[in-house]
């Protein structure tokens, strides 16, 4: 009989089992390369929302002759809706829904005499809150959307415990600013 070049049992245990760990690292870091892509898009989208939202408030409240803030309870520092009165007789009312920890949203309506015309609505983060302030002369209206840190992702956070508010987004508009400027451009 001929003696045929082969591998032993032990080499051929070490090759399979340094083939298997080579594959459940590549299965871990495929794994987590997608979790990755999947928080960096809902970042991604959150970051559009609120860019969105704070191009559309800017531009209502500039285009705003008288702003009127509402709170939910009367002793409450947080503002959670914002009416807006346009100059074409329209009112825009900016209200912040906590309906739930995974349907938060900022809600833009237009209403002439009394009914709904127009509408859409801004996504925040499930732990997210938005506040509206109205700030010294000139008549500033300050809109803030706050989320709890290191929570941003979490679908189960509960906003009734103190947290550490991280703020996500700070925008400020002067009302009536835009007419202002039609005006000057118009004499």
């Amino acid at each position: 009989m001929r003696h045929r070049p082969a591998f032993t049992l032990i080499e051929v245990t070490m090759a399979a089992t340094s083939g298997v760990s080579v594959m459940v690292i590549a299965v871990v870091l495929l794994n987590h390369s997608m979790r990755l892509t999947t928080q960096s898009q809902k970042l991604m989208e959150y970051s559009q929302s609120l860019d969105q939202l704070s191009r559309q408030f800017r531009r209502d409240v500039r285009r705003a002759e008288t702003a009127q803030l509402q709170t939910e309870r009367p002793a409450s520092p947080e503002t959670r809706e914002l009416i807006l009165a346009q100059p074409d007789g329209l009112e825009v009312r900016y209200r912040f829904h906590h309906g739930g920890k995974s349907s938060r949203h900022v809600e833009r309506n237009v209403f002439s005499n009394g009914q709904r015309r127009a509408g859409n609505s801004f996504r925040l983060l499930p732990a997210a809150r938005a506040v509206f302030k109205e700030l010294e002369r000139p008549q500033r209206i300050l809109l803030e959307v706050h989320s709890s840190e290191g929570d941003a992702f979490s679908t189960n956070a509960d906003t009734s415990l103190p947290i550490s508010a991280r703020l996500d987004r700070r925008t400020t508009a002067i009302v009536g600013r835009l007419l202002d400027l039609e005006r000057r451009e118009s004499n």
